[in-house]
C-alpha cells in the first residue's frame, strides 16, 4: 500500500492541528493520533474503506472526527 498525500492536503492537515491546538494542545494531539491510527490500519488493511469513482482512491473517516 502506497499513500500519497498532495501538499494542499498537507498543508489543511497543519491548519487544522494549529488551529485545535490554540484552543486544545492536548485536543490537537488527540486528533494528530486518531489520523495517523488510522493511516496504520489503511498499511495493515489496504482494501478497507469505501470505493470511490477512481478505483485506485478509497475513502476512510477518522471517527469520531469527521464532517
Amino acid at each position: 500500500m502506497k499513500l500519497r498525500y498532495t501538499q494542499p492536503a498537507l498543508a489543511d492537515l497543519d491548519a487544522i492541528l494549529e488551529h485545535i491546538a490554540i484552543n486544545s494542545p492536548q485536543g490537537a494531539e488527540r486528533v494528530y493520533a486518531r489520523i495517523q491510527a488510522v493511516i496504520d490500519l489503511v498499511h495493515s488493511h489496504p482494501n478497507i474503506g469505501v470505493r470511490t469513482d477512481d478505483p485506485s482512491i478509497r475513502r476512510i473517516n477518522t471517527s469520531p472526527y469527521r464532517t
